[in-house]
């Protein structure tokens, strides 16, 4: 068998030296002449689907507020991509560590044991089983005390 999203791929392959005699391939209107004209015997024709999963949707800018070797990260959750959401990378402007949040999923998560210092920052990524999103806008400048 030969799957394809569509008949392109099997016409590629159909013009090559291994011969396919079955496709199994997202329906459309012209999927068994194509089929048939490359000489393909079976055609089975799989549903279009409507929606494709992907990495959620880019996070707007975080909102955070310093505090005693800590700070919390407040965000709107973003568009899923269709897929749910597993967790969230936050990374300060400062480089370091990448903190991971997968036990909490709720706004905010507070980050512990950040050095002393003015003018932080943090991106946010959402995380589903495809991938990661794309980094957010900075958050805020915020002081670690």
């Amino acid at each position: 068998y030969l799957m394809a999203t569509d008949l392109s791929y099997a016409q590629k392959l159909g013009r090559g030296e291994k011969e396919i005699t079955r496709v199994k391939a997202a329906a459309s209107p012209d999927l068994t002449s194509i089929a048939r004209t490359l000489g393909i015997s079976e055609v089975e024709a799989l549903p279009i689907l409507d929606a494709v999963a992907n990495v959620p949707a880019t996070m707007v800018a975080p909102v955070a507020t310093g505090g005693a070797g800590q700070a919390s990260i407040a965000f709107t959750a973003p568009a899923t991509g269709g897929s749910p959401i597993t967790g969230y990378e936050i990374t300060p402007s400062t480089g370091g560590s990448v903190f991971l949040s997968t036990a909490d999923l709720t706004t905010p998560i507070v980050i512990t044991g950040l050095t002393a210092g003015a003018g932080r920052t943090f991106t946010i990524k959402a995380v589903n089983d495809i991938g990661k999103s794309a980094a957010s806008p900075a958050s805020n400048a915020v002081t670690i005390t």
